[in-house]
């Protein structure tokens, strides 16, 4: 199996693992699961062979996608 296949099943896997998550209301499921996802979500665009400038662009709105989802977390967001 090769890089991208892994990743996503991995992907497919960890953002199942997320909606159950929510499903449950499982908050300590959902702390690890969301970021995770897009972790991989990122990895796969960085294996994807998409030209240099998209492969850029994905990145840095799936690493600012991140950013808002750590931040939104009921953990960290208080408002």
């Amino acid at each position: 199996m090769n890089v991208k296949w892994l990743l996503l099943v991995l992907t497919a896997l960890s953002a199942a693992v997320n909606w159950w998550s929510r499903i449950r209301g499982d908050d300590r499921l959902e702390r690890w699961s969301k970021p995770l996802t897009t972790v991989l979500v990122i990895g796969l665009a960085l294996v994807s062979g998409a030209p240099t400038d998209q492969v850029v662009v994905a990145t840095i709105a799936l690493t600012l996608c991140l950013v808002g989802d750590v931040a939104l977390m009921p953990v960290i967001d208080k408002f």
